[in-house]
């Protein structure tokens, strides 16, 4: 029931209403220069997809070859399921593949992951365009603008999984919005996008479906009317198709394999690990990002959920240690925005207007799987990592996006809308400007990016390798998230030498056709960092290529410094401080508990990295005048152990030193 003097809103704008298609292409665009700007200036960069964006790459080369991928990378929920997982289908290689079968590994995987980014701006601004005009488009490439802001420059070509979906799923949000509004024809965009997203990563498993099935629901009860019901049939029979199409990859893997890769994550779902975030830490989690400063912004990219005061790249053991609003905060700032949601929604209902309704009903259910989705996460791997959270971002700027398009519709004149949409076109360019200059969230493999150049030189040398091909991949004794092994593998695959692997986990990454059967290599290789690299031999092991992380200029300075800190040592010794003795008491630092007083309680702080480790950790109390040398011998040791690289080759039977 309408009351007497209110307007019924009408639920798609008229072509009067709608305002120039002109200006909101120029929306469109602008929120795309960003993505465009940092793609460029990777390529000029000659950017290297490192660490798990090489293996990324890596398997989208393999798209036109005899390795073709029927599954996505293999999951990390690996570690914790009885058996191998991957992530559920090869779309997103799929995509990149004509990219990089043009242009090359990295030039490719950079060019297709913007195309994916800026392909989804477009839908957003399509979506927002058919539902509600100017204004739409105006607020939808605003809100998206923020995302990519957020985001930062460096991921907005980033292939890592986590990174490469926000804006996907901010666009596959708009298009259940679409569907649920009667706008059928976006049905099949919405399937696509949908199977992108759950392909690819396994956070999405719970919110695709949920919200699928919610369009669908919609988009039934406006189509059931005899009218509007052939116009429905005829999208679902498209999106069926879509939907097949999409999923021949892995439903070939499931019906050719004994033990196929669906039937797994089934299992999964029906026994999932015992060790959850839970319903209150979800609830916390989901109140951090959605409710309260500094919200989903640049700010809290890089730092939310990480534990104050520790390296990036860290993760907390449990939910207090990530820094996360406590549960009576969370149910407060949650409960704010159910009320304002919950107003606006009762208010359109009563006006009418359904693009509205529609709008915040979609926000409603993906909040409500989204905390759903986030309370399933396992912490039995990494502990509660930032990265298995980064859907939460794109549904804030959704709910952003909705409660500001109702606000706009519900309350404002003709002429005040004219006025909203101004404000927002013109934040549009501010946040695009902001996003323009070079900016790398502390997130992900680009944490890594410094180490690029050293990557280069060692894929000049790769081609070496090929006379020992095929090679056993023996990527042991390494670090988790180191950045080598990635890439070192993708350019193996870009120079067409063959390689296999006898780790089940790395063949469900690589692909079955790479898996060893223990005859298939004489030869296999490995990496090593730091001091042992500078060996051209390692017994029956050929160095074939290297790069030193030191040049000469730095070596000779290098040895001075630890020559006056060996002196210093002896002579002053080290003062305890509170973190030094609890290093030296958990074992991190045990060789800084001297005396300094012989020659081998000195080398041993050096040669320990306890003394460049327990400086860099603020753990020393050194005399201002030791101080920057103190800093530049513990830049130097840094500089030493990570890119002071070897990649050696050798016997396939003989032990890795």
């Amino acid at each position: 029931m309408v009351l007497p003097g209110e307007r019924i809103v009408p639920a798609v704008p008229t072509t009067s209403d709608r305002g120039s298609p002109w200006v909101a292409v120029a929306m469109v665009v602008l929120a795309c220069l960003p993505i465009v700007v940092a793609t460029i200036r990777a390529i000029t960069h000659h950017w290297v997809p490192l660490g798990d964006d090489g293996l990324l790459a890596l398997r989208v080369q393999d798209v036109f070859s005899r390795h073709v991928p029927l599954l996505g990378s293999a999951s990390s929920a690996s570690f914790a399921a009885p058996k191998p997982l991957n992530n559920a289908g090869a779309l997103y290689p799929d995509l990149l593949s004509v990219p990089v079968w043009i242009l090359g590994s990295a030039v490719g995987t950079a060019i297709g992951v913007a195309l994916v980014n800026i392909g989804s701006v477009a839908v957003i601004g399509t979506v927002a365009w058919r539902r509600a005009g100017l204004v739409g488009v105006a607020l939808a490439t605003l809100v998206t603008g923020i995302l990519a802001w957020s985001m930062g420059s460096e991921l907005l070509y980033d292939i890592w999984q986590p990174h490469a979906l926000l804006i996907p799923f901010l666009a596959f949000l708009f298009t259940i919005w679409a569907v649920v509004a009667a706008d059928f024809a976006i049905l099949p965009v919405a399937v696509f996008v949908g199977s992108l997203l759950m392909q690819t990563h396994l956070t999405y498993g719970y919110l695709t479906p949920a919200l699928l099935v919610t369009a669908l629901v919609g988009g039934w009860w406006h189509g059931r009317s005899a009218t509007e019901r052939p116009r429905f049939g005829f999208w679902i029979m498209v999106a069926v198709i879509v939907g097949l199409v999409a999923w021949t990859q892995p439903l070939i893997e499931q019906v050719t394999t004994h033990d196929g890769n669906m039937s797994r994550l089934v299992h999964e779902i029906q026994d999932p690990p015992k060790q959850v975030v839970g319903n209150d830490g979800a609830l916390r989690l989901t109140a951090t990002v959605l409710t309260h400063p500094p919200f989903w912004f640049r700010d809290s990219f890089g730092d939310t959920f990480r534990p104050p005061g520790t390296p990036y790249g860290s993760t907390a053991t449990t939910i207090d240690g990530t820094g996360a609003v406590g549960t009576g905060a969370a149910v407060v700032g949650l409960g704010i925005v159910a009320a304002v949601i919950a107003g606006a929604f009762l208010i359109a209902r009563r006006r009418r207007d359904t693009t509205v309704v529609s709008l915040l009903a979609v926000a409603a259910v993906a909040s409500v799987v989204s905390w759903y989705t986030a309370s399933k996460v396992t912490t039995d791997i990494v502990g509660v990592a930032p990265h298995q959270f980064r859907f939460l971002w794109p549904l804030a700027a959704f709910l952003t996006f909705g409660i500001a398009l109702a606000a706009a519709r519900l309350f404002a004149s003709a002429r005040a809308l004219r006025v909203v949409t101004a404000v927002a076109a013109a934040g549009v360019l501010v946040v695009t400007i902001a996003d323009l200059p070079t900016y790398a969230a502390t997130a992900g493999p680009q944490l890594d990016e410094s180490v690029n150049h050293v990557q280069r030189d060692l894929d000049r040398q790769m081609g070496a390798a090929a006379r020992y091909a095929p090679l056993d991949l023996a990527w042991d004794a390494l670090r988790f998230g180191e950045p080598y092994s990635g890439a070192l593998m993708a350019e193996l695959r870009r120079r067409d030498i063959e390689f296999v692997t006898r780790d089940k986990y790395l063949a469900r990454q690589l692909g079955p056709t790479r898996a060893s059967n223990g005859h298939d290599a004489t030869d296999k290789i490995f990496y090593r960092t730091g001091d042992v690299a500078l060996s051209p031999k390692l017994g029956p092991f050929t160095r074939i290529a290297f790069h030193d992380g030191l040049d000469a200029a730095q070596r000779r300075e290098f040895a001075r410094l630890r020559r006056e800190l060996g002196a210093y040592l002896g002579e002053h010794g080290l003062r305890q401080t509170a973190t030094l003795r609890n290093g030296i008491a958990v074992g991190i630092w045990r060789a800084l508990s001297g005396p300094f007083d012989t020659p081998e309680a000195i080398n041993g702080a050096f040669d320990s990295r306890a003394l460049a480790g327990a400086f860099t950790a603020g753990a020393l109390d050194i005399p201002a005048a030791w101080r920057v040398r103190f800093r530049e011998y513990s830049h130097l040791q840094d500089l030493a152990d990570r890119e002071t690289v070897g990649v050696y080759v050798g016997p396939v039977n003989t032990p890795s030193p």
